[in-house]
Formats: C-alpha cells, structure tokens, sequence
C-alpha cells in the first residue's frame, strides 16, 4: 500500500508543526507575503508564537520565508495576531512603501495593540514605540474564556 499524504495540493502547508491565526496578507514587490502565527518548539511543550511568513507568486506555489518577528522579541511579549499594510504613500511616518503592522501583545497580562515597521522589505521586525500603547480598550487576559 502506497502512503498518500493529507496535505492540500494548492494551498499554504507549513514545513513543520502548526500554523494559527493567519495575518492579512500584503502585495509587495510582485509578490504576496503571508504572515501566521507559529511555535517552533511546540511538539517539546513550548509556549507562545512568533510570526512566520511565507511568500508566493501565483498561489500555487509557496516559499517558506522563516520567522518574521521571534517570540519575545521585546518587553511587551509575543505578537499575536495583528494585520499589516503597505504604507505607499508613507502616511504612518516611517517612509513610502514602509510595511507597517498593528499587532496585539500583552505586557503584564493586559492586552494591547501595538505598531510595528519594517522599512527594508515584509519583515515587521521592528517595534515603533515599544512602550507606547496604540489607544483603544484594553483588557486584562484573565477576562478571555479559554
């Protein structure tokens, strides 16, 4: 008997693990950027996400990019799900054609949206103001129903 594998033919698989929450995806520099949530060390009993990107050209065929935006990667905590945009016109500050996301973390187990950039390609790996919270309702993370 011959192994047939469960995996879709045209659509995005990850190379390992799991994928969650996937990220609006954005049209730069004639490709598409996926962005998604995923933990690397999970099947070991690790916790939390980083933001894995994955890149394609005709939606058939999908590069894996690595992780955009590692866990922890500042004192806020991890990113979590969020959305991006390309700023063409360099609206947000950071420069036309800068990629600019809105993600949410939770430093101190209150959540909060917070902006990020990236200037040199679809890697948001930079936070715009790491301890300034973007102004809309936070709460605390004991409030969500698991």
């Amino acid at each position: 008997m011959t192994a047939v594998s469960q995996r879709p033919w045209f659509h995005l698989s990850v190379p390992d693990n799991w994928k969650n929450d996937p990220q609006r995806p954005i049209f730069l520099d004639g490709e598409y950027h996926y962005f998604y949530l995923y933990n690397a060390d999970y099947l070991a009993g690790g916790s939390g996400t980083a933001w894995r990107r994955a890149t394609t050209r005709d939606h058939v065929v999908f590069r894996d990019e690595g992780v955009a935006i590692p866990k922890n990667s500042d004192a806020n905590g991890d990113c979590w799900s969020g959305s991006l945009v390309v700023d063409e016109n360099g609206t947000a500050g950071f420069g036309p054609g800068a990629v600019v996301a809105l993600v949410t973390q939770a430093p101190d187990g209150v959540q909060g949206q917070y902006l990020w950039f990236s200037v040199d390609g679809a890697r948001p790996s930079r936070p715009a103001a790491p301890t300034q919270r973007c102004r809309t309702p936070a709460c605390p993370t004991s409030a969500i129903r698991r």
